[in-house]
């Protein structure tokens, strides 16, 4: 709290998770960690890290509660990108250290909403373009594992990514569907 307290638009602070990442987005990639320079105290970030944040009063009289077609999985990033849009700090705190050993999404459940809501946020930040370009990706991705024979349970199946690409296309969001 002590870092946020130093900055007056300080909106939203977030644990980091003790590597040297901060929250980032790129279009190809979109939202997720990416490499960063540890100094002390406060660290810029585009979204905070959903494990563990906090949000400002005031940030959050301005800036509103959180998308409900988000359900779960990726609010944070909306919540970061209007919070920025609204003149306030996105931030990560070096030295506040969250520990989660199962950050890995594990279920089908998990991926189709990480997928969906990524793809969400994407148009959101940047529009049709940065939507179309980051459902290519997620499926060629799916396609070379699959041709591939290269399951894994660190990254989605063929038919999570195509529920979640089909659900994001038509403007499907809230809870997933019971054949999820």
């Amino acid at each position: 709290m002590k870092a946020m307290h130093e900055r007056p638009r300080a909106g939203v602070g977030c644990a980091e998770s003790g590597q040297d990442t901060a929250p980032g987005y790129s279009l190809l990639r979109g939202y997720n960690l990416y490499p960063a320079e540890r100094t002390g105290g406060w660290c810029p970030a585009e979204f905070p890290n959903g494990t563990l944040f906090v949000i400002s009063r005031q940030c959050l009289a301005d800036v509103g509660l959180f998308d409900e077609r988000y359900f779960a999985y990726g609010e944070e990033y909306d919540f970061g990108r209007r919070a920025i849009e609204s003149q306030w700090e996105v931030g990560q705190i070096w030295g506040a250290v969250v520990k989660n050993p199962t950050r890995v999404v594990s279920s089908e459940v998990a991926w189709y909403l990480t997928l969906r809501n990524g793809l969400l946020a994407s148009y959101q930040r940047d529009g049709l373009y940065a939507a179309l370009l980051r459902s290519c990706v997620i499926s060629l991705n799916g396609l070379a594992r699959w041709l591939g024979h290269r399951p894994s349970a660190t990254n989605p199946t063929l038919t999570v990514r195509i529920k979640a690409l089909c659900a994001f296309w038509t403007g499907s969001f809230g809870p997933p569907p019971e054949s999820t």
